[in-house]
């Protein structure tokens, strides 16, 4: 009984560290989104195109996507998914820069100073509106520099 008790313990501990409860949290904690450090990138890999290179250990808070959920050619949004860590928490999102001829996007992370990392990772989806419509425009990750498939084409 006693393995029983620690077993259900732990997953109660794991469901709590998962959900997030924000007992003991830092107050005025602010997150700074790395949207300079994506511009810079971005604009880089979009006057490398198509030879950029991954950007290993350059960028500190960018994250590569996981993929497309979402772009319709007549949108003016992307749907993509963003891998990240525990450590994140709720304090993720995605950038994007445009050209006539792509569309550059980026995930970001900011670990929280207090969360307790775990070694899985998390798939949430995020969202960014353009400027104009998709069209026949590619969408390239800013962080790997490759091109993300679209649903549908």
């Amino acid at each position: 009984m006693r393995g029983c008790a620690r077993a259900a313990l732990a997953a109660a501990a794991v469901v709590l560290l998962v959900a997030g409860c924000g007992e003991g949290e830092p107050q005025g904690w602010e997150v700074e989104v790395p949207e300079a450090e994506f511009q810079d990138r971005a604009e880089r890999v979009a006057g490398e195109w198509p030879g950029a290179v991954p950007a290993v250990g350059e960028v500190s808070d960018l994250l590569p996507l996981e993929g497309v959920r979402q772009a319709g050619a007549g949108e003016r949004s992307i749907t993509m998914d963003l891998g990240h860590s525990a450590c994140v928490m709720d304090d993720f999102g995605a950038l994007v820069h445009e050209t006539e001829e792509m569309v550059l996007v980026s995930g970001w992370g900011v670990a929280h100073p207090n969360a307790s990392c775990t070694a899985q990772m998390i798939v949430d989806p995020v969202r960014v509106r353009l400027d104009a419509e998709l069209g026949d425009r590619r969408v390239v990750d800013a962080v790997s520099g490759e091109e993300l498939a679209l649903p549908g084409r």
